[in-house]
Formats: structure tokens, C-alpha cells, sequence
């Protein structure tokens, strides 16, 4: 049996955290592991934390170096983190979470069952307003991804996940172990980067249920309040500026040309010339 851990980023969560934290501990398939990152909230997490879960969360707190690095980059270190702390722990599976959401009770046990072998599953979530109340809709409204995705070649995967997200974060699962490199590079969140490399590596499953409630609001510092794969070329552009240059991203995305396991069709997308065009054609 794989032993599971659950890991989860905080920052000033005092609002959601417990609940979000509650519904790990009420999964059907409890959690072996349950690491917690802090990164310097100011509004009494830590210490709320502390209080309720002493003996059942590892609770760490991000290097103050963390503060100076840029928003995407700073979520990928805290995850990547969480998910180092969660292996040295013994964890094989690794599922990660979001502050601000409900875990539903068989999500562990659910996505347990999906890996085989593979190095993440990116699950569904139901969209739940500040109060928890859902809306009718999930994740894959906002972020759609074909139903026939799975049939198709890694490469046509890949092509397609270079310009729209196949994966949220807080309702997906990763095998550590299947990666040759944990580390995100600059520029990239963790979902997002991982994803990209487990259909590098011909690994990467998209399931179609719902196993979290995705909260949204207005102040999400990322997430789908802040946009969709509906946003316009001229919008994905202004995101990219607002990133900073696109071509350290696409040079880290060549990297994975040399992991091994990654076929020969992948190496050859990942050449400049079809990467860049992949990754801007419409």
C-alpha cells in the first residue's frame, strides 16, 4: 500500500484553514503524512495551528528568502517544499491542497486508485463561492480540456498544455519519485510546470470527477479568479508581460528534452522552432 501525504500552503488562511484541514482528516482514506507550509502569515494561522494539530500536522515555516521572490515563484518554492518534507517523511503519493478548500471525503482514496504508476492525476473540483456554497459549475468550466485528451499522444498533449492548463493544483495528486527533478523554474507555478513534465514523460492523467471545493473570490492572488483559457491572445499576452519575459520559461521547458523517458516526438517539440510556435499559436 502507497503511504499518502497531504500537503497543503498557507498565508493569512485563518478564515478557511481549519476547515481545509478538517476535511484532510475526514478523508476514507486517511492521510499517512500531512505537511503544512506557512509562508509569514500575519493573522494568527500558525498559532491557530498550532494549537489544534500539534501531534497531527507537520507545520513548518517558509525561508524568510521566500519573501523576496516573485508571486509564482514564491508559491512553487513553498510547494515544492511541502512536497520535499511529505517524502522525507516516506511519502510515495502526493496530494496537494489549497488553503482555502474542502477536500470531499474520498478524494485520497480516489486518486490513490487512478496513479498506476503514473507521475500525477489532475482531478476536477466544484466551485464554491467565500461561504462554501457551490455554484453548479467546476474547475474544468473555467480551464476546459478535451474529452478525448487521454487518447491522445503525448505530443498533442504536450502542444496543447503548453497554451491552456490541464491541471489545478489543489485537486491533483503527484508520484515524487517518477520525476527526475522536483525544482519549478522561475517563472512557472508548480501545478502548471509538473503537469508539463508528466506528459513529457507520457504520465500525466486527467480525471473527469470532482474531488475538492474549489473556493473562488475576488482577492485569490492565482487561481480562476484571475483568469480562464477563454482570456483572449491579447490577454495571454499582457499575463505573459506581467510575468516577465516568455523565453526563460520556454528555455526551461527545452530542459526536459533530457529526461529520460521522454520519447523521441516529445524531444523533437521541444526544439525551438516548434516550441515557440507551440506555444504561441492560438
Amino acid at each position: 500500500m502507497s503511504r499518502l501525504a497531504a500537503a497543503v500552503v498557507t498565508h493569512n488562511g485563518q478564515p478557511w484553514v481549519l476547515e481545509c484541514v478538517e476535511s484532510i482528516l475526514g478523508q476514507s482514506r486517511p492521510p499517512d503524512v500531512i505537511v503544512v507550509v506557512d509562508d509569514h502569515s500575519t493573522d494568527g494561522t500558525v498559532e491557530m495551528l498550532h494549537e489544534r494539530y500539534t501531534d497531527t500536522i507537520t507545520l513548518l515555516t517558509a525561508d524568510e528568502s521566500v519573501q523576496r521572490l516573485a508571486t509564482h515563484e514564491r508559491i512553487a518554492t513553498n510547494f515544492t517544499t511541502a512536497v520535499h518534507a511529505a517524502v522525507a517523511q516516506g511519502a510515495d503519493l502526493v496530494a496537494l491542497g489549497d488553503q482555502d478548500d474542502r477536500w470531499l471525503h474520498n478524494r485520497l482514496e480516489a486518486q490513490e486508485a487512478m496513479m498506476h504508476n503514473r507521475a500525477m492525476v489532475a482531478s476536477d473540483g466544484w466551485l464554491v463561492d467565500r461561504s462554501g456554497v457551490r455554484n453548479g459549475l467546476s474547475l474544468r468550466d473555467g480551464f476546459p480540456v478535451s474529452a478525448d485528451f487521454q487518447s491522445w499522444s503525448s505530443v498533442e498533449q504536450l502542444r496543447y498544455a503548453m497554451r491552456h492548463s490541464v491541471a489545478t493544483g489543489g485537486a491533483s495528486m503527484i508520484r515524487p519519485s517518477a520525476f527526475p527533478s522536483l525544482h519549478v523554474p522561475a517563472g512557472w507555478l508548480h501545478d502548471r510546470w509538473w503537469s508539463l513534465a508528466a506528459i513529457a514523460l507520457g504520465s500525466l492523467s486527467v480525471d473527469r470527477s470532482c474531488v475538492i471545493e474549489y473556493r473562488v473570490s475576488p482577492d485569490q492572488v492565482v487561481g480562476l479568479a484571475k483568469g480562464s483559457q477563454g482570456a483572449g491572445r491579447v490577454t495571454r499576452i499582457r499575463q505573459q508581460v506581467g510575468r516577465g519575459s516568455a523565453l526563460p520559461r520556454l528555455r526551461a521547458l527545452r530542459t526536459l528534452r533530457t529526461w529520460p523517458g521522454v520519447e523521441p516526438g516529445v524531444q523533437q517539440l521541444l526544439q525551438w522552432p516548434n516550441l515557440i510556435g507551440s506555444a504561441l499559436r492560438q
